[in-house]
Formats: C-alpha cells, sequence, structure tokens
C-alpha cells in the first residue's frame, strides 16, 4: 500500500504529502514506515478533498500539520493513533460525513478542527486540555454535547452556528468566551452557579431560546448576550445586578420586571424589543438612552419615585406607553 501515497524523507524520517495522482482508494491507512523509515508527518492539507471514506493514523505519527483532511466530503471514520495529542488547524474541516470521533486519545482541538463537520453527539473526556476558537462551528448535524474537558472555559465562537445543538451540559464549565453559542439551536438553558464569567454575544440570535434560567456566579449580563433572541418571551432578573449595552435588544421579552437588586442598565438594553408590553423599573438607577426604544408594542410602565433620572429618549418610539409612578 505504500506505493499509493507521496511522501518526502527528512533526517530518516518520512512526512505523507498526499495520495499519488489517480489513487481513488476509499479506505486508507498510514503505515508504520515506509523504505524502513518511520512514517511520522502527515502534512499540511495532504488529503484536503479526498475521496477517501475511512483513515487508520499510523502509530509512528507525532504532528499532524492543518487542514490534513479538510474537505474531505466522504469520510466517515477515523481511528486516531494515541502518540499524535493534538488535532490541528481546520484538520476535519467541513467533513460533512463524519458523524462520530473518537477524543480519548486526544488533549488539544485546534481552531476550526471540526468547522462544518457532520459530528451529531459529542462527550468531550477529561484528557482534553485546550480547545481553540470555531472548533466545533457550524456544525449542523451537532445536537448534543457533554463538556467533561479540563479546560473549563469554551473557546469565542466554539459552537456559533450549530443550528441543531439544543442540549448542552454546563456543568463542567466555569467560563463562556464571547459568541460561543450565537445562532445555536439551543432552546432551553439553566446557568449554573460553576460559571464565573459570560462573553459579550455569548447567545446572540439563538432564535429558538425560549427559557434561560441565569444561575451564575457572574451577576452581569454581557453586551448583546441575547440579542435577537425572538422566542424568549420571560426572563427572571432576580440574581443580576447589571446588564449592559444591548443586552436584551431585538428580544422577545414580553415583560422586564427589575427589581431593587439592580444597579446599572446601560443603553439600548431593551432597544427594539417588539413583543414587550409591559416594565416594572423598581431600580432606583437612571433609565438611560435608549433602554426602551423602539418598544412599539410598550404599554405599562411602572417606575419607582426614587428614580435618579430618566434620559429624554429612553421610550423613543413607543407610542403607546403609559406611564406610573410607584
Amino acid at each position: 500500500m505504500n506505493n499509493i501515497f507521496k511522501y518526502v524523507e527528512e533526517d530518516g524520517q518520512i512526512m505523507i504529502t498526499g495520495l499519488q495522482e489517480g489513487v481513488t482508494t476509499a479506505s486508507i491507512a498510514i503505515p508504520e514506515t515506509i523504505d524502513n523509515m518511520p512514517v511520522t508527518v502527515i502534512a499540511y492539507q495532504a488529503f484536503k478533498e479526498s475521496s477517501i471514506t475511512s483513515i487508520k493514523i499510523g502509530g509512528n505519527i507525532r504532528a499532524i500539520d492543518a487542514g490534513a483532511f479538510e474537505d474531505c466530503q466522504s469520510l466517515t471514520s477515523v481511528i486516531w493513533n494515541d502518540h499524535c495529542k493534538t488535532i490541528p488547524y481546520r484538520c476535519f474541516s467541513r467533513c460533512v460525513s463524519l458523524s462520530t470521533f473518537d477524543f480519548s486519545g486526544v488533549e488539544s482541538i485546534g481552531k476550526w478542527a471540526f468547522e462544518g463537520s457532520g459530528l451529531q453527539e459529542v462527550n468531550l473526556p477529561r484528557n482534553i486540555q485546550k480547545v481553540g476558537d470555531f472548533a466545533f462551528s457550524s456544525c449542523k448535524s451537532l445536537k448534543a454535547f457533554r463538556w467533561n474537558a479540563q479546560t473549563k472555559n469554551i473557546p469565542q465562537r466554539c459552537f456559533v452556528n450549530c443550528a441543531s445543538l439544543s442540549i448542552f451540559d454546563f456543568s463542567g464549565v466555569e467560563s463562556i468566551d464571547d459568541g460561543t453559542f450565537a445562532e445555536s439551536g439551543l432552546q432551553e438553558v439553566n446557568l449554573p452557579h460553576n460559571i464565573q464569567e459570560v462573553g459579550e454575544l455569548a447567545f446572540r440570535e439563538c432564535k429558538l431560546l425560549k427559557a434561560f434560567h441565569w444561575n451564575a456566579q457572574i451577576k452581569n449580563i454581557p453586551q448583546y448576550c441575547f440579542y435577537n433572541c425572538l422566542s424568549l418571551s420571560t426572563f427572571d432578573f432576580s440574581s443580576v445586578e447589571s446588564i449592559h449595552e444591548g443586552a436584551f435588544a431585538g428580544s422577545g421579552l414580553q415583560e422586564a420586571n427589575l427589581f431593587h437588586n439592580i444597579q446599572k442598565v446601560e443603553p439600548f438594553a431593551f432597544q427594539d424589543c417588539k413583543s414587550l408590553v409591559k416594565v416594572e423599573w423598581l431600580s432606583d438607577e437612571s433609565i438611560n438612552i435608549y433602554t426602551f426604544a423602539n418598544c412599539e408594542n410598550l404599554k405599562a410602565v411602572n417606575i419607582s419615585d426614587q428614580v435618579q433620572n430618566i434620559e429624554a429618549n429612553a421610550f423613543q418610539g413607543c407610542p403607546n406607553a403609559e406611564f406610573s409612578f410607584i
């Protein structure tokens, strides 16, 4: 089988660079040796856009370069050896037929490693020490994910545009970076107490998100966190202290009940909430510019008479709002 590969020799070791011209084999195994020399490296984009359906990584492989299997449309099966601990940048990007992967021999997953792949369900094990940005982004078939990795941080945009991702276990997570779940298919989230940090736009445009329970240690909702979450009709603000710019802008909230625990609400926080009909502002904090701008169906606004200030355009574009001070 060695003659099906293109390769180069350097310092007594072999690097596989691709398949020979005209080779159309569906299943390949990277050999331990070629010409009695160990095969230790798979080169950059070596099998990009090839027609292979399964691959077994040879036991002497110590490094796989970026994009090695990128755009293998038919690849369904990978046997990964225990000596190569890193899945590199874009390694399995857009491998749409790759529905499962055994992560038990892996320590690090590079940026965009499985972006656009066909993974359906993942249980990320304890041996995973690092996960790169966008690692599982645009995995359209990914439905469920359990994070048991050593790393407690979900990197930025890791699951962005995972439209079918409806189940995610946050029990092994401490921090969520910017845009991590934006445009995902999450429908209900119970953010547990172990969460210490949430990045901007973390759940932006989760169009199916109906229920969210904020039980995290962090008390502030970051900028545009729930922007354009059209199905999010209710939210319990009782464990929240601050709401940052645009946090709920364009969302489906029907009521906003803000109690004395709220210490800060930034501009645009609830702008363009077309379904918002009632606001209870019992905090004595000021209502900033455009906080409720263009909430065109807002009717009942009950405001604490201890409120420090209301900016003139805080309710701009709310023609039917009726105000009461309590």
